[in-house]
């Protein structure tokens, strides 16, 4: 009885929609499908509270090789370094006397390397240059070229940065505690007798002003995500720097559902790639919602998919959707649901589904191509019949910002360096999206300038 009644008011509707005279029927259960939108409405949840306690799941994910990080703090570690190995000081012998010294640091060979000794350890491996002056019993002050090594060990770490945006940090300040580190210098032109005497506890001051001297230097900053959604929260959670394959990872969470996934660390980088910017592909739903409650995507729309606060046909529950591909363009969909519920008149939703590729360009851009959009459900036959016109509408070029302003090179920043991607590729599997490139790097300074004279 129940299934006949159904079958009947669907007629009673398909008729009225033609214009066809009816006697009665679809008011009642356009009550019932406003009822719907509003539970539609409600469902709307994209956010969740963070775990208090316990290991917080990773949301993006960003990797660096060890050879980009060279590049880009070699500058700032090897000043910091200099400066911690110019000192003043005294070596006290066994006769009781005093021998006073003072290093001039130099540094040379600089290289940032993951380290066996913790999770997060890195290890500042380099030459030692410049010079030592001794005051030595009978020889008297003695000014003498100083060479060696030098290897300092510490942890990487998050720190904060301005704008709110998260640091990585390579926290030097915790050399002494982690105790790794060595200096070894070199001496020849002092009487090899005297180098004996003062070799041992001239390695120790030099280890000592570098562990205690040194502080944090930022490797590269998280900038956070361009999408204006009210109420995201983004968190640094886990550091991960792999020795064996020479990548450091630094993964963040988001207070965004996303059905308890988690990005799992990568470090295994291919052979060009210096670089890697990683989404869990099943926060993509929800960030798109979160980017409708906010109001960077309109709720209301004109029939053709015109932006408008006044137009006709709502949508709800918006959601991006990527899915496997082994190589080329990645599958991309859209799918939402279009409303139309006016105080009095026919009204319906409409199920529907845009469908294109998501591929690099060649300045290492996210670009998403729509191919796409049809209808997959509805309440009623024939309606939502500009559903077309959607293919090119705001909502559809809007809602892959969750992706191009996401898997971004311009969300990570190198001190003091502009970077370039080339080479790129996007990588979807096992729930994540990745967008791995070779990096090119180039003093801002210069950028600037160059800059400017394009600008004349």
């Amino acid at each position: 009885m129940e299934r006949w009644m159904r079958s009947r008011w669907v007629w009673m509707c398909v008729l009225a929609a033609t214009g066809l005279p009816v006697t009665s029927g679809c008011a009642p259960d356009c009550t019932q499908l406003k009822k719907d939108f509003q539970g539609a409405l409600q469902s709307e949840s994209p956010f969740v509270a963070p775990p208090a306690e316990g290991e917080r799941p990773i949301h993006f994910g960003i990797a660096v090789r060890d050879e980009l990080l060279n590049e880009v703090v070699d500058r700032a570690l090897r000043a910091g370094l200099e400066k911690a190995l110019t000192f003043s000081d005294g070596i006290s012998l066994v006769t009781g006397q005093k021998v006073g010294l003072s290093t001039e640091g130099k540094i040379a060979d600089v290289g940032l390397y993951p380290d066996k000794a913790c999770d997060e350890c890195l290890r500042v491996d380099g030459r030692l240059g410049g010079s030592l002056t001794i005051k030595l019993p009978v020889l008297g002050a003695q000014k003498v070229p100083l060479s060696g090594s030098f290897s300092v060990v510490a942890p990487v770490k998050f720190g904060p940065a301005a704008d709110g945006k998260a640091a990585v940090l390579l926290d030097l300040s915790q050399a002494a505690a982690l105790a790794k580190s060595s200096v070894k210098p070199e001496v020849t032109q002092l009487p090899p007798t005297w180098w004996k005497v003062i070799e041992a506890p001239l390695s120790k001051l030099m280890v000592d002003a570098v562990t205690r001297d040194l502080g944090p230097v930022t490797l590269f900053t998280f900038d956070g995500l361009d999408l204006g959604i009210a109420g995201l929260e983004v968190t640094p959670v886990k550091i991960v720097s792999d020795y064996k394959r020479s990548v450091v990872f630094a993964g963040f969470t988001t207070n965004l559902a996303s059905d308890g996934a988690t990005l799992e660390p990568r470090t295994d980088l291919g052979k060009n790639d210096d670089l890697a910017i990683g989404i869990d592909r099943r926060l993509l739903a929800s960030m798109t919602v979160a980017m409708l409650k906010s109001g960077k995507l309109s709720r209301t729309w004109t029939k053709d998919g015109k932006e408008s606060p006044d137009g006709p046909i709502s949508i709800t529950n918006p959601a991006v959707m990527l899915t496997d591909a082994t190589a080329g363009p990645q599958p991309y969909e859209l799918s939402f649901r279009a409303w139309k519920v006016p105080e009095s008149g026919k009204c319906w939703w409409a199920q529907t589904q845009t469908l294109g590729t998501v591929d690099t360009t060649e300045k290492g851009e996210v670009r998403v191509g729509v191919s796409s959009i049809k209808i997959t459900d509805s309440s009623l036959p024939g309606v939502f019949e500009t559903v077309a016109n959607w293919k090119t509408s705001q909502l559809v070029g809007k809602s892959a910002h969750v992706l191009t302003k996401t898997l971004n090179p311009a969300v990570v920043n190198f001190p003091g360096s502009a970077v370039s991607l080339s080479k790129t590729r996007l990588d979807v599997v096992d729930n994540a999206a990745w967008l791995l490139g070779s990096v090119a790097v180039k003093d801002s300074a210069n950028t600037a300038a160059d800059d400017d004279e394009a600008d004349d």
